[in-house]
């Protein structure tokens, strides 16, 4: 930082990292007083004057979708101009008075924005994991649900890419390695006739690529299904929030129990995979109705997740806290997203909600226990095995990647006389606390698919690194 002196550092974040990014910005100014610090995301845009008052090193918050607003904030400081007029931003002047700019619009237009700019970064570490690249075919979402800040961020009215524009960048992502995709819209099957010309323009192309999307149960018929599952689909994520009818009332979700298992059938039966997201603690909750909930999600025969009613800045379960009658119990912003109750009712206290998931985890732990105790007796079916070393891979790259370990141990002195591999492999295991047996196991996959290149110099030392 010292060297580079940025003009302008930006970084986005949600309540969960917001202590981070904050640290992050304040070591920025610290070592380049004189960039200009920028802070996006759902978080800031909905508390823009508090985030700069308590964040003296933060210059410029930029509320809402913020490609060219940012662009824009540039190019100002690049021609020594005030930020005063850039549409979308709040923000500290010369004399630290802070000053609300009016919002900027939704762009219509997103087939003119560019692509992300996949080159800045390691996508053999995107790759190496599995779980595929992102992208957005649309925003926008019509639906008014009172513990969703979706809406305000990106607007109620849909803005829909062309579906051949679509199907290019994810022939692009394929380019890159990628087999799989994450289609990020808050809904993806917000309108029909659009999802269904892109799921028979990826057919067309004939994509060899997996992806994964999220819909609401009150959108998609079996004809669509039978669409996406042609063009690759293997999960559907559907919010079904509740089991009890009169709570997916109140909280405006304008769905019923019975739509969302008429859906998931539906899904099934078109051969892909379901994953349905419940949330605790919703306005009007009682014990009874997180009984219902619970053995609404257990019936219904599919993965799914139970998840504490998260109070986040710009919702309107917090922000009319007192007509729901919900006490928000914390800002400590680290807990949010992460399991803690954070909320709770007349009828529904800390101890429900966290005894409710307390169940659902000892749950999960009990599956996994189960899988390693039929490993140890041998009795493991190939679903199973391939679940478990799934889920040794992915704890093996969060340590390779998190912890750096490739970057600090994979320069290894010639010498040893073993192959390539063998020679990563005992070099890391230390590091890892594992053998190099394990280690090899681990990197292979990772050396073959090309994510990770071996070689040596001319004196026989190997260099390795992220491809």
């Amino acid at each position: 930082m010292h060297r580079y002196k940025p003009a302008v550092a930006g970084i986005t974040s949600f309540s969960i990292n917001l202590p981070t990014a904050s640290k992050i910005l304040q070591k920025v100014k610290r070592l380049s007083p004189g960039t200009v610090t920028v802070w996006g995301g759902p978080h800031v845009s909905f508390d823009d004057q508090d985030i700069l008052r308590r964040h003296p090193w933060v210059d410029v918050v930029i509320r809402g979708e913020g490609e060219e607003t940012l662009a824009e904030v540039v190019e100002r400081f690049r021609q020594g101009k005030s930020f005063d007029g850039v549409l979308g931003i709040t923000w500290r002047g010369i004399d630290g008075h802070l000053q609300a700019n009016p919002s900027r619009p939704f762009r219509e237009d997103l087939d003119h924005l560019p692509r992300p700019a996949w080159h800045l970064l390691k996508l053999s570490q995107y790759r190496a994991f599995g779980d595929g690249a992102s992208l957005m075919t649309s925003r926008g979402c019509p639906h008014r649900c009172v513990f969703c800040v979706g809406r305000k961020m990106i607007g109620a009215k849909g803005r829909f890419r062309k579906p051949e524009a679509v199907v290019d960048e994810m022939e692009a992502l394929v380019q890159l390695g990628f087999a799989r995709l994450r289609i990020e819209d808050d809904l993806f099957t917000f309108r029909r006739e659009r999802a269904l010309a892109i799921c028979k323009e990826m057919d067309r192309r004939e994509l060899a690529i997996r992806w994964r999307a999220y819909s609401r149960v009150d959108t998609i018929d079996a004809e669509l299904l039978q669409w996406m599952k042609r063009s690759g689909c293997e999960r559907v994520l559907y919010g079904a929030e509740s089991g009890s009818p009169e709570i997916l009332k109140k909280i405006r979700k304008g769905i019923t129990p019975e739509q969302t298992r008429r859906a998931v059938e539906m899904t099934r039966e078109a051969g892909i995979g379901v994953l349905a997201s419940f949330i605790l603690g919703l306005p009007g909750e009682t014990p009874q109705s997180l009984r219902q909930t619970i053995e609404f999600a257990k019936s219904l025969q599919v993965p799914y997740s139970l998840n504490l009613l998260t109070p986040y800045v710009g919702t309107e379960v917090r922000e009319k806290a007192a007509e729901w009658e919900i006490e928000v119990l914390s800002e400590d912003w680290r807990q949010y997203g992460q399991g803690h109750p954070l909320t709770s009712t007349s009828t529904v206290t800390p101890w429900h909600l966290s005894r409710a998931v307390g169940k659902y985890r000892k749950g999960l732990r009990k599956y996994v226990e189960d899988l390693l105790e039929k490993e140890r007796q041998g009795i493991l079916t190939k679903k199973d095995s391939e679940e478990l070393e799934q889920n040794r891979h992915r704890a093996f790259l969060r340590r390779l990647i998190g912890e750096e370990i490739l970057e600090r141990y994979g320069n290894v002195p010639a010498g040893s006389g073993k192959s390539k591999l063998e020679e990563l492999a005992k070099s890391l295991a230390h590091p890892l606390r594992m053998t190099a047996g394990e280690v090899e196991k681990h990197l292979d996959p990772l050396v073959s698919g090309e994510n990770i290149y071996l070689e040596r110099d001319q004196i026989g030392n190997l260099r390795c690194e992220w491809a």
